[in-house]
């Protein structure tokens, strides 16, 4: 979880929302699915994981469709989880009409944000869609240098400033 830097990024929120969606739509097709093994994406583990240790902590347990979702690698290995990734993806997206294995790079997920924060261009109105996805790479790369200076111990963004005072 932590090489996609979700939290670092510019889209965190909208990222971690969708997440969320994600994963309640999982819950409703695994009730439904008669058993079928569905393999979870990323951000929809992190949100089960989250979930599952919040349960713990109140004393509480988990739902029992998980044990549906989980694949393991048992003697078909990666092979095994790459099958399973493929019939889930055909199951939520002719279901939800969404991408369910979507990219979940920053670029790519600020994009998304930015296309449903204008509508998804619907108002209408034509986007110049190049200035946008010009908008989204430079934003992107600010986020990118801010965390490449935390990372070396060096204080880059434009809130930095207060946090040192």
């Amino acid at each position: 979880m932590t090489g996609h830097l979700w939290l670092r990024s510019p889209a965190a929120h909208t990222t971690l929302t969708r997440a969320v969606v994600r994963y309640g739509r999982l819950a409703g097709l695994a009730v439904g699915n008669g058993g079928q093994k569905l393999a979870l994406t990323a951000d929809v583990e992190l949100v089960r994981r989250t979930r599952a240790l919040s349960l713990a902590a109140e004393g509480a347990h988990g739902e029992e469709w998980w044990d549906v979702c989980d694949v393991e690698d048992g003697d078909d290995g990666k092979e095994g989880r790459r099958r399973a990734l493929a019939e889930t993806a055909l199951l939520y997206e002719g279901r939800y009409r969404e991408e369910y294995g979507a990219c979940l790079c920053w670029e790519c997920e600020e994009m998304r944000r930015v296309c449903e924060e204008i509508g998804g261009g619907e108002t209408g109105e034509e986007e110049d869609w190049d200035a946008l996805a010009e908008r989204v790479r430079k934003r992107v790369e600010l986020y990118m240098a801010v965390e490449m200076g935390r990372r070396k111990g060096m204080n880059r963004g434009p809130n930095d400033a207060a946090r040192r005072e």
